[in-house]
């Protein structure tokens, strides 16, 4: 069964990069962005781009039933609301991931440090 690596926040905070996109995730958690994906428009069925800055803390991904991986949150008010990006991958390859669309046929988004 796999498991999601346990990332600190030093192997949190730095450069993540994928499909164009790239995420700083800093120690005192701030966040600068440029072309990531933020939101899934369900009428064209595209992923929104972003770029600009925020926040980021830890999210335990633990929902209100109790399940879930942990993950960042990340916040920017320009780009609207909060996205969770779920960390995955391995401890020596670790990814940070966004599910947009329908989830049982997502379009799935991965950034990689």
């Amino acid at each position: 069964e796999y498991t999601p690596p346990t990332l600190t926040d030093a192997q949190l905070t730095g450069v993540w990069r994928g499909g164009g996109a790239e995420l700083r995730l800093s120690a005192d958690g701030r966040a600068r962005f440029s072309r990531l994906p933020y939101t899934y428009e369900l009428e064209s069925g595209g992923v929104d781009r972003c770029d600009g800055r925020g926040t980021w803390r830890r999210d335990d991904g633990k929902g209100p039933d109790g399940f879930g991986d942990p993950g960042i949150a990340l916040d920017a008010a320009s780009c609207g609301e909060q996205v969770i990006w779920t960390i995955g991958g391995t401890a020596k390859a670790p990814e940070l991931y966004v599910p947009f669309g329908d989830l049982d046929a997502a379009d799935l988004r991965i950034l990689t440090k």
